[in-house]
């Protein structure tokens, strides 16, 4: 029987420190699972309210897997104080740089050199609908009938 282990030695997690109205507040590298959530938002909709579950769900996710517990205490405290103007839209810039602080990539504002511009539309678009997958059994007779 296989017998796996997770080692003994603790792996070192980079911590990022940053200020928000002046309050130095400390996070660090969550599990790579953490970043699953937060990636899915990148196709999403914002705007959508229809969204805006899957938004806070993975903004409040990613936080508290990242944010020690006193920043998360003081973000939560602010989130949650009703006499507070911060709400989770100023927490994007936050999760966008936490994001690239931790994976090393940024987010491209711009086309890259190399991408081609959108073509503008000429047509009307199709009214059709696209054909969805359908699982259909095999057509070869089993060997003996």
């Amino acid at each position: 029987m296989p017998d796996f282990s997770t080692g003994t030695t603790k792996k070192a997690r980079k911590t990022a420190v940053f200020t928000m109205d002046g309050v130095s507040l400390t996070a660090q590298q969550p599990k790579a699972l953490a970043f699953l959530d937060l990636a899915d938002l990148a196709d999403l909709d914002l705007e959508d309210p229809a969204n805006t579950p899957r938004v806070l769900r993975a903004t409040e996710s990613f936080l508290n897997d990242c944010l020690d517990g006193n920043s998360r205490s003081y973000i939560q405290g602010r989130l949650y104080d009703p006499d507070d103007d911060f709400d989770v839209d100023d927490l994007v810039p936050i999760l966008q740089w936490l994001a690239e602080e931790f994976t090393g990539k940024t987010r491209p504002t711009t086309p890259s050199s190399g991408s081609q511009a959108t073509r503008a539309r000429t047509g009307r678009g199709s009214t059709g609908r696209a054909r969805s997958a359908v699982s259909t059994p095999p057509t070869s007779t089993p060997p003996g009938s």
